[in-house]
């Protein structure tokens, strides 16, 4: 059993910042998909304890967060969008 802070990874920031996009666009698009979509993502979603709405709520919070993070670490004015 661990005792202690949560366990961390470690990314090198560009990659950070690619997934926070892929995150953020995802989220995106399926904020604006077509109903057909939201039906297939549902049907997916279907026998397991996902929620698809909870899904894409996460996808943005965890695309901000991330974004948060890189900008933690960066100078000010340093190019991370």
């Amino acid at each position: 059993m661990t005792t202690g802070p949560d366990p961390t990874i470690s990314l090198y920031a560009l990659d950070a910042q690619d997934i926070a996009w892929a995150l953020g666009h995802l989220e995106d698009w399926l904020l604006h998909a077509d109903p057909d979509t939201h039906r297939d993502l549902n049907e997916f979603c279907r026998g397991t304890s996902t929620n698809p709405d909870h899904l894409i709520d996460t996808l943005g919070h965890l695309s901000i967060l991330i974004h948060r993070q890189l900008r933690a670490i960066n100078p000010p004015g340093a190019a991370i969008d």
